[in-house]
């Protein structure tokens, strides 16, 4: 049964909102049964895909239900335009540096990453948005997320105009998201590194394998006969990692593990890892679809690290996969310094914050927003001083 419509075009005047066309813009919620039907043909990223999204809405407890919006109309051409979410029950926390601090319960509506699927427009993103805002107006969320939108989104042209006096809002600073085109040669990476940076890998590489011998493998895995045993491999290892340490990164829990079989049941999980005798001294994990493979954890044993093994994964990643014929590595959330120093492309992204016009969602945005601007704060004085590498490095 579809439930809260919305017709935009008698919101705004013309006078107001010229951007928006003069044809009605509907918002549909879709209930669950809804959803399969509704979501585009076009391929979405794995973590938009409609399989993993409801998987996820069953997982998590904290997750009340999907929130998936359709939005029909903006001209007469127009495809409908999905956004896609969840109404979650969580606690609030804010966030300095590595430290995460806070405890005020909140009602939030989350959009998934990469989760506008279609072409859309601009009337019907206004239309989206302004349905996330009576959202919030209307006491059923105190606030809403939205993950990774990218500078050239349209929601940043019409956030001005349509949420401006609804609801508070927060955006964190611009992230460069990385990635890097594959040629047709496996071994292109290494060509293009200088000589003496490349001859100063394969020493490294020599040297791993003079420390281990013949019990040193690189596997590649496409086919997951014992997925069960690999992830518990993989645990050992990332149990070890500067990640789980930072509280990110893969951890064999039920969630990874469910996530984990589906990939590997849609056939586009990848995984590669430095093995001795069943140990994994280094591992990276991808999936590879629509030509893109999109990092989903990597990690290595730090009583390697000198050797480079995380580096040397990637290069060995790169050849297997410029062999299945991909064509881009997205590297995924973050600006590690090795995706910096071998990407050939980048976009910038950041996250939004819509905050309800309420007691609760006051409290929300003097916790969350105050906390990151002195993040903000932190970071800049921290990073003029030339601190931060030493800081990162210590921490982990």
């Amino acid at each position: 049964m579809k439930e809260n419509k919305l017709a935009v075009a008698g919101i705004f005047g013309a006078g107001d909102a010229p951007w928006l066309p003069s044809s009605t813009t509907q918002c549909t919620v879709l209930a669950e049964d809804e959803c399969p039907e509704a979501w585009p043909a076009s391929k979405p990223a794995p973590n938009a895909e409609y399989e993993h999204f409801h998987l996820v809405c069953r997982l998590r407890p904290h997750v009340l239900r999907p929130y998936v919006l359709m939005v029909e109309g903006g001209n007469s051409n127009a495809a409908p335009l999905l956004l896609v979410g969840r109404l979650e029950e969580q606690v609030l926390r804010g966030k300095i540096g590595y430290l995460r601090l806070g405890c005020l319960k909140v009602r939030t509506w989350v959009g998934v990453h990469d989760g506008w699927l279609g072409d859309g427009n601009s009337a019907q993103t206004a239309a989206a948005l302004e349905h996330i805002a009576r959202l919030l107006d209307s006491g059923d969320a105190d606030m809403a997320v939205f993950h990774g939108v990218r500078q050239d989104a349209a929601l940043w042209e019409v956030l001005p105009r349509v949420a401006s006096a609804r609801v508070w809002r927060y955006a964190t600073s611009w992230t460069p998201r990385y990635g890097l085109r594959l040629q047709s040669d496996p071994e292109f990476l290494w060509k293009r590194l200088r000589s003496k940076h490349r001859s100063w890998l394969r020493t490294c590489e020599r040297q791993l394998k003079e420390r281990f011998g013949d019990l040193l493998l690189w596997r590649w895995y496409r086919e997951f006969p014992d997925l069960d045993d690999l992830l518990r491999r993989l645990e050992q290892a990332a149990s070890r990692t500067y990640q789980r340490a930072l509280g990110a990164g893969f951890r064999d829990d039920v969630e990874h593990r469910e996530r984990f079989k589906l990939f590997a049941q849609q056939r586009i999980l990848r995984v590669l890892t430095l093995e001795t005798e069943g140990r994994i001294l280094a591992f990276r994990i991808g999936l590879l679809a629509h030509g893109t493979c999109y990092t989903a954890g990597t990690g290595c044993d730090p009583d390697v690290a000198c050797f480079r093994p995380g580096t040397l994964a990637l290069f060995k990643a790169v050849e297997n996969l410029v062999r299945e014929g991909a064509r881009f590595i997205d590297f995924g959330l973050g600006h590690a310094d090795y995706k910096q120093r071998f990407a050939d492309d980048h976009y910038l992204e950041r996250d939004l914050y819509l905050f309800a016009r309420s007691f609760r969602g006051l409290l929300a945005t003097l916790l969350f927003s105050g906390l990151r601007r002195l993040d903000d704060g932190l970071r800049h004085f921290l990073g003029r001083l030339g601190w931060i590498n030493r800081i990162k490095t210590r921490w982990r």
